[in-house]
């Protein structure tokens, strides 16, 4: 996840703004959520945000660890 974020999206604004630990978290979310069937139509793609809200930060870390 880190190599595909630093080098295919490098120049992306969400990228630019974000800790690369915080996508990868929010990423490895999306990817348990899906495999658990919890809100898949949100889940089965990953928009990585910018500016995150103070809660999916909390949410991401937990579930992405």
């Amino acid at each position: 996840m880190k190599e595909i974020l630093l080098t295919e999206y490098k120049d992306h604004p969400v990228v630019k703004h974000r800790k690369i630990g915080s996508l990868t978290r929010e990423w490895t979310s999306h990817n348990r959520l899906y495999r658990l069937g919890i809100l898949r139509s949100h889940t089965k793609d990953v928009d990585l945000e910018y500016p995150i809200k103070w809660y999916y930060e909390i949410i991401w870390f937990i579930l992405g660890l």
